[in-house]
């Protein structure tokens, strides 16, 4: 249900990339997307693999959003 409503369609993660102006919404999108991924390296260890279904893609896809502002600040828009 988080999933769904705390990720865009552009896997962006918009309650958190806005925090403080902006300054820290790359570290709040890693700090949110951190236990998501622990659940979901356990369960894919357990022989379910959530990455497949319509919610893991979004949550791989805010993870890939958040891997390359990592990478690359500079192309970080939310920053004001």
């Amino acid at each position: 249900e988080l999933i769904a409503k705390q990720i865009d369609e552009e896997g962006v993660m918009l309650h958190e990339v806005t925090r403080e102006n902006g300054k820290m919404g790359i570290w709040y999108s890693h700090f949110a997307l951190q236990p998501t991924f622990i659940a979901a390296e356990i369960l894919y260890e357990n022989k379910v693999d959530i990455y497949s279904l319509e919610h893991g893609k979004k949550l791989c896809s805010a993870f890939a959003k958040a891997a390359k502002w990592t990478r690359s600040p500079k192309d970080f828009p939310y920053l004001k």
